[in-house]
């Protein structure tokens, strides 16, 4: 459970704001969306809910949701969020991550899928979700005609597979954070999978 709240805490800090949406800087709301609580990684604009958009707001609550590791309704406001922010990649994106922790993994790869080749983040993401799921199918770093042998290797050695320019960190997340997903979080859930 510890891990799982640190996966989370962490998941929250990468999903960040979307400056298109948020006041100008200067502004009341402009500087406080770019505060950040004591002690968490949410951005204070979820205070802020009458200068904020309904859609906007409810990736706020999403967030804080995954924050305090409730899921399964961080899914349903992440869902109402992506609805009405369709053109809004991190409520897409945190729709997605939010989606593979409660185990709707067919929901969840699609919209990495989509992101993937936009973002380093959900091209890492969804290697992460191959990890855990045993799905390799789509991944842009295995050719299909490889598949099978990556296969056979996943179950003996999780998550060892996933090449290092996916786990190389950037400006988009650090190294060790794609290393903590993959290595720990990613392969514990792939290693209960395969029985060990």
């Amino acid at each position: 459970m510890r891990r799982l709240a640190w996966l989370i805490l962490i998941i929250t800090a990468a999903c960040g704001t979307d400056s298109a949406t948020e006041s100008p800087p200067g502004s009341a709301t402009g500087e406080a969306a770019q505060a950040v609580l004591p002690g968490s990684a949410l951005p204070l604009a979820h205070a802020l809910s009458t200068e904020v958009s309904p859609g906007l707001q409810r990736y706020f609550d999403g967030l804080e949701l995954l924050r305090t590791a409730q899921t399964a309704q961080a899914v349903q406001a992440l869902k109402q969020a992506a609805t009405m922010l369709p053109e809004h990649e991190n409520a897409q994106f945190a729709l997605a991550v939010a989606q593979l922790l409660i185990g709707d993994h067919a929901a969840s790869r699609e919209a990495l899928r989509r992101q993937a080749g936009r973002s380093r983040h959900a091209a890492l993401w969804l290697h992460v979700h191959a990890v855990v799921s045993g799905n390799l199918q789509g991944l842009p770093s295995i050719p299909p005609n490889m598949q099978a042998s990556y296969r056979q290797v996943e179950c003996n050695a999780p998550g060892a597979w996933v090449p290092g320019h996916v786990l190389q960190g950037d400006d988009a997340f650090p190294t060790a954070y794609a290393s903590f997903l993959v290595q720990d979080y990613a392969a514990a859930s792939a290693a209960a999978r395969c029985g060990k």
